[in-house]
């Protein structure tokens, strides 16, 4: 099939925050065909009137119980846990979540060798421990006598990349977010950065920590180059760590939106935002840029992202 040639595309968990990123951007480009799959469609057509994306007779919306249907010459994989107090709430979900929909897809390119399979994998397979950075040469440490809640995201990705990996001659890809900020992020979930531009929305004080910490944000723009430099590879099974041009401290985002939006702060001791479900990550961002090798160059840095971001917030766009 020519680069240019109509390609057929599935997204699961398409009324995510990633998913609907990815949505967006295929939705933008003429020589993709493309499936959304989704729990509620209702929620998908508001979405999609919303963007002004119902007159786009490349989309169409469907159940999961129909992807076994269909025909795909790429598979995106979308689905995951969003908001960490679910992971807290139901810590076997991650697990169960994450093999349903991932084994649905094997199944899929078991019987189509020819399927690229896109997936959304985390930062958090390798392991609970940044006081330094991940890279190529780090690796993960799992207390296995001690097992706990911060450690199943972890495991449930770096069971699901083991799997991938293991299908050697299959064109699977493992895409690892450490951080992502955009527009249809969910408001109500527990993230620093939700919390700041609430706060900010809201004209309310921030509460967190004098805790420091490196997190690295990936522009939507970005994230979507590296997907599609995947799909221009095609015929690959590896993984790839997502970044943006420059990660950022959680210092310089106060500092910054203190400036830009007179963002109040309250430093209290272990506030809510300094805690976190899966672990305490000081450094939680990648210096292993592999993904340079299928040309993939981000065009943004954290910061650039994260105000953005916040401005499109604050303007008024509406959060689906």
């Amino acid at each position: 099939m020519g680069k240019d040639a109509m390609k057929s595309i599935a997204i699961l968990g398409a009324s995510g925050h990633v998913g609907k990123n990815v949505t967006k951007f295929l939705s933008e480009k003429p020589n993709y065909r493309i499936y959304l799959f989704v729990r509620s469609q209702r929620k998908m057509v508001s979405f999609l009137r919303e963007n002004k994306m119902m007159n786009n007779d490349n989309i169409s919306i469907f159940t999961y119980e129909d992807f076994r249907q269909g025909m795909y010459d790429i598979v995106i994989n979308c689905i995951g846990i969003g908001d960490p107090n679910e992971l807290l709430r139901q810590p076997y979900r991650i697990f169960q979540i994450t093999e349903e929909f991932d084994n649905l897809v094997l199944n899929y390119i078991g019987n189509n060798s020819n399927t690229l399979y896109i997936n959304f994998s985390s930062g958090a397979i390798y392991g609970t421990d940044f006081n330094e950075e991940a890279s190529e040469s780090k690796l993960a440490s799992i207390d296995i006598n001690h097992l706990g809640i911060k450690d199943f995201y972890g495991i449930s990705k770096l069971h699901m990349e083991a799997k991938h990996r293991s299908l050697a001659n299959n064109f699977i890809v493992d895409i690892r977010i450490f951080g992502f900020f955009s527009r249809y992020i969910d408001r109500n979930s527990s993230f620093f950065l939700n919390d700041v531009t609430n706060s900010i929305l809201n004209n309310k004080p921030l509460i967190t920590s004098r805790q420091n910490m490196i997190r690295d944000y990936i522009h939507p723009s970005d994230l979507m180059l590296l997907i599609e430099c995947c799909i221009d590879k095609h015929s690959i099974n590896t993984s790839y760590d997502a970044y943006s041009l420059n990660p950022v401290t959680k210092v310089e985002i106060i500092e910054q939106c203190i400036m830009e939006h007179k963002l109040q702060v309250q430093y209290q001791n272990d506030a809510g935002q300094s805690q976190s479900v899966t672990g305490s990550k000081s450094n939680y961002y990648s210096v292993n840029k592999s993904a340079a090798e299928i040309g993939y160059c981000p065009s943004y840095s954290s910061m650039k992202c994260v105000l953005e971001v916040i401005n499109q917030l604050k303007s008024g766009i509406l959060n689906v």
